[in-house]
């Protein structure tokens, strides 16, 4: 099955699929989600086609997932969950002060 299909999906919950290694490309598709929890996943990247889903207000991460560059276009993100700031670059850093919303950060 295609996840790009199912474009009106507000809440993804991958959570402790531990043989996930990779976010699907479709998930760009999914324009309407609002919560994409990835904690307890083999996830190490977030590609930079996540910054696309402008809705998303929560993002759970697992630690040491390093954040694309391009981050800072997802406006409406209000929670970043297990930000490692060991694995970010200085242009991200940056970006974060885009996003105006965020709320809760849990850094580590």
């Amino acid at each position: 099955m295609d996840i790009g299909c199912l474009i009106h999906l507000r809440f993804l919950s991958l959570r402790k699929c531990s043989r996930i290694s990779e976010i699907p490309g479709q998930i760009r598709k999914l324009q309407h989600l609002q919560t994409l929890d990835l904690t307890f996943t083999g996830i190490k990247r977030l590609p930079g086609t996540i910054a696309r889903l402008r809705q998303l207000v929560h993002l759970l991460i697992p630690q040491g997932v390093q954040l694309p560059v391009g981050i800072g276009n997802m406006e409406s993100l209000e929670e970043l969950y297990w930000f490692d700031v060991k694995m970010i670059f200085r242009e991200v850093v940056l970006q974060l002060g885009n996003m105006t919303k965020l709320k809760d950060v849990t850094i580590n």
